[in-house]
């Protein structure tokens, strides 16, 4: 029983160096999508929102500990998935809070484009995987609503088009 006693009374401390207080809020899904807002002229479109894409991202603490390394710090990790018309993507990476931003930065990124422009439909939208790759490339901000239940980003450029993440927070009721 004082086994168990000892366990339980270690545990705060423990579990203390895994995570920074500040970053608890954020762990879990958020739901959202990408939002095109406008497109440069060189790409009139009529219909802007076919353009969106939905999905979720996913923010998480892991303590990974690599073989011969005295690196043990936990590590920031997000996933993302978003659904176009035509494609999908996913990307894994880290991410950080700095100052009133989650700063994301891409490792990896996937993206299914139902099997390329062979096989397209023309009368869906889509949005070219190249466009989709380079836009993230660079690290992006999420800034957060002062109770930390909504996440959106500065306006960005994807190709020819502009739009922002935007992310709620899931509730555990759901």
């Amino acid at each position: 029983m004082r086994r168990y006693l000892s366990i339980i009374a270690a545990a705060p401390i423990l579990l203390g160096g895994c995570f920074s207080g500040e970053q608890v809020p954020f762990l879990g899904r958020w739901t959202g999508s990408f939002d095109v807002t406008s497109a440069s002229q060189k790409m009139p479109i009529k219909k802007l929102a076919r353009y969106s894409m939905k999905g979720f991202v996913e923010l998480y603490r892991s303590q990974i500990r690599v073989l011969h390394s005295k690196d043990e710090r936990p590590k920031s990790k997000f996933v993302m998935h978003l659904d176009g018309e035509q494609e999908s993507i996913d990307v894994t990476g880290q991410w950080e809070l700095r100052n009133r931003q989650l700063m994301l930065t891409a490792t990896d990124v996937k993206i299914d484009d139902a099997g390329g422009e062979a096989l397209r439909d023309p009368n869906r939208t889509f949005i070219a995987a190249d466009d989709l790759r380079a836009s993230l490339q660079n690290p992006f901000a999420l800034d957060f609503t002062a109770e930390k239940n909504d996440l959106k980003s500065p306006l960005l450029q994807v190709g020819p088009l502009f739009g922002r993440y935007q992310f709620t927070k899931d509730s555990l009721a759901q």
